[in-house]
Parts: C-alpha cells; sequence; structure tokens
C-alpha cells in the first residue's frame, strides 16, 4: 500500500491518505511522503468491481462503527466536490478514507494491488459478506449477488505472455515437412483465491483448413473441470501484424465465444482468457446466475461476426497498417472503442468480453498487471 504508519506500538498499512497540499511535506512512520491525486487518464481492470466492493464494506463498517469520524470534512483535492472524505476507516490494520471511493470512480484513480487483494479476498471480509445477517435489508441489492474473486498476479501473467510469445514471432513448429506458428491453451488452477497451478495443453497440433500456418489447440476433456480455461493469440509474425490481412485487434473469434459457451452449459468454467498482444481478454456470462446460457445460435454468429469485421475495417482505417510497437502500446492497444462496440453488440446473449489493457512499467516494457477474476461455485 502506498504508505506505514505506527500507532500504539501497532503498524498500519495506508491506503490514499492524501497530503493536504502539494507542498505538504509530511511524512509516515518509514519516512516517506504522502501521495497527491491526479487524475488517472489509463485505463484499469476491474474498477467497477472496486467500487462495488468499497460500497459493500463502507456499508458494513459504518453499522459496526469501525471508523474515525473527521472533525471537518475534506474536499477533493483535485474537482473540489465538498466533503467528499467525512473519516477514515481502520480495520484489520489497514486504515482508508471514505473518500476513496470518489477518487476512485470520478477521477479514475486506482488501488494498489495490495489494497485490492485486501477488498476482494480478505477472508473476514468473505465471511461479512456471505453472512446476510450481519450486512442487513440494507445491501440486498449487492448481496445477491455473491461475488467472489481469485487473483492471477503479475507474475504469473509473464507465464503467459510467454507462451503468446513464444507461439509467434518465427515460425519454430513443425508440420510435416513446413514450419508454422501455434497456439497455447491450458487450464489454471486456483487455491486459496490465488493461481497456484497452469497446466499447459501438449495438444495443439490442430490445423484448420485455410488457415496452414498455425497450430491451434484441440478439445481437452478436463477443461470441464475447472473455472477458467484460457489460450494465447500470438504475434504471426509480430505484433499487429495480421492488419494487412484486416485483423489488427486480436479480439476473441466466434469460435473462441461458442468454445466458452459450451464449457459454461457442460462443467464448471467461469471464463476463458485470451492473451493477445494488447492485452487480455476474458470472455464470461454477464450475470452470476447458474443457468445456462440459451441464444439463438446463428443470430449471434451473423451479429458478431459483422460487428468484428466493421470495428476492424474502422480500427485499421484509424490507425494504418504500418506503425511501430510503441504506437501500437501506446495508442493501438489502449483505445477501448472498439472492444466496447463488440461487447455492446453481445450484450442481449448475456455475454461480456472483459479487457485488461497493458501497462507500461519503469523500464519501458508493457505488462498485464494483477487481474482479479469472478469466482464462485455453480
Amino acid at each position: 500500500m502506498d504508505n506505514i504508519l505506527i500507532i500504539k506500538n501497532s503498524e498500519y498499512k495506508v491506503e490514499k491518505l492524501w497530503k493536504e497540499h502539494k507542498k505538504d511535506k509530511n511524512v509516515d512512520s518509514n519516512g516517506d511522503k504522502f501521495p497527491y491525486p491526479i487524475t488517472n487518464k489509463t485505463i484499469w481492470s476491474n474498477k467497477k468491481d472496486v467500487i462495488e466492493r468499497l460500497v459493500l464494506i463502507h456499508t458494513y463498517l459504518d453499522m459496526k462503527k469501525k471508523y474515525e469520524k473527521y472533525d471537518e470534512p475534506k474536499d477533493c483535492l483535485i474537482c473540489g466536490e465538498k466533503d467528499v472524505s467525512t473519516k477514515r476507516y481502520i480495520y484489520k490494520k489497514v486504515i482508508w478514507e471514505d473518500g476513496l471511493k470518489h477518487y476512485v470512480e470520478s477521477h479514475n484513480i486506482e488501488p494498489t494491488n495490495e489494497f485490492k487483494k485486501f477488498i476482494f479476498n480478505y477472508d473476514n471480509i468473505d465471511r461479512l459478506i456471505k453472512n446476510k445477517k450481519n450486512i442487513g435489508l440494507t445491501l440486498n441489492r449487492i448481496t445477491k449477488k455473491n461475488k467472489e474473486y481469485v487473483m492471477i498476479d503479475k507474475n504469473k501473467l509473464l507465464i503467459l505472455d510467454a507462451l503468446m510469445i513464444h507461439g509467434g514471432v518465427t515460425k519454430k513448429y513443425i508440420n510435416d515437412n513446413s514450419m508454422v506458428y501455434s497456439e497455447h491453451a491450458g487450464l489454471l488452477d486456483f487455491e486459496q483465491h490465488v493461481l497456484s497451478k497452469i497446466l499447459v495443453s501438449g495438444k495443439t497440433t490442430r490445423i484448420d483448413e485455410g488457415d496452414s500456418d498455425i497450430f491451434m489447440p484441440m478439445v481437452m476433456e478436463e477443461m470441464l473441470e475447472y473455472e477458467y480455461i484460457f489460450h494465447t493469440h500470438p504475434p504471426t509474425p509480430k505484433i499487429g501484424g495480421r492488419a494487412k490481412d484486416g485483423i489488427l485487434y486480436e479480439f476473441p473469434s466466434i469460435s473462441d465465444i461458442y468454445h466458452f459457451i459450451d464449457h459454461y452449459n457442460d462443467g464448471k468454467t467461469l471464463g476463458s482468457l485470451v492473451i493477445s498482444a494488447e492485452g487480455l481478454y476474458n470472455i464470461r456470462k454477464t450475470d452470476i446466475e447458474n443457468k445456462k446460457i440459451k441464444i439463438d445460435e446463428d443470430k449471434l454468429y451473423k451479429k458478431y461476426n459483422r460487428t468484428f469485421n466493421n470495428i476492424q475495417n474502422e480500427a485499421i482505417k484509424k490507425y494504418g497498417t504500418n506503425f511501430n510497437n510503441a504506437k501500437f502500446y501506446r495508442n493501438i492497444a489502449q483505445d477501448t472503442t472498439y472492444i466496447d462496440t463488440l461487447n455492446s453488440a453481445i450484450s442481449e446473449f448475456n455475454l461480456i468480453i472483459d479487457f485488461y489493457p497493458r501497462k507500461q512499467d519503469e523500464n519501458g516494457n508493457w505488462y498485464i498487471d494483477t487481474v482479479f477474476l469472478v469466482f464462485y461455485d455453480k
């Protein structure tokens, strides 16, 4: 989290406790300065989930009076809205203000991964959410969606990234007398809300008619027993390399959508991840009710492919086919206009494709940051 405070010989972690003004030199117990908020223009994942979780936890902590009320409320340091922070919560040696919800919702400020992990997965928080007697009737609208979350941290995602990259760039897989690219696929196994195993399939020797340059994954019966499955869309031969063929964004294909629907209806699958150059996609059912997905497959096929082709053409018209990696990562991959359009097209089928765009680290590398995925019993 951002800071550390020692209070009565106990250490507390502090999230987004802002300094009062930019020149404020106050420091925490480790001598580190407190942060000052600025509007975040970078897209980040799970924003809606974070807001929902904060509302739920704040309501519970207010009911239990687990907070310290401020004598004078604080106005927003960015937009000036009055009284956005009226108290600070202290729970399980973590401190944050009620105004955090405003900064997340109105200014797109992203909490640290450690804080997100705390609110998504902390055992006591999970228990209080499950116990409707604790929460009361005021939270019925939220608690009927009894969500839990599992985490895939950055390092685990780098492993999936490595599989994606290895399957592309150069043709290194042997098919008879020729060399081909390869998608990779597999299963994700979670323990205690955290990814513990990545099981990679060796059954990636299928060649589709009309696309003899790449191996495709074959069906794995075990996939039905896992909540999350994955496969890669490798760069062939480079990032954005298929733009000249009319595909700039490596969105899930209609086959990927059908594959998810089958596994959701027949097994335990909650989501199907697609690792691509622009980031991570997660195909899932919009709601978390246990009803099977019943659709008009022909209608979905026509609408999805029509939208898919239209937005690819629009994107290529906007960005062209001749661009370097820097432009791809900074501009093309961060443009969510097209995935939003695709999601609008499939919303009537109770389907959604979550998108987690890459971020750039201090060394200039573009990576997929830690993600939290919805997890529930079917």
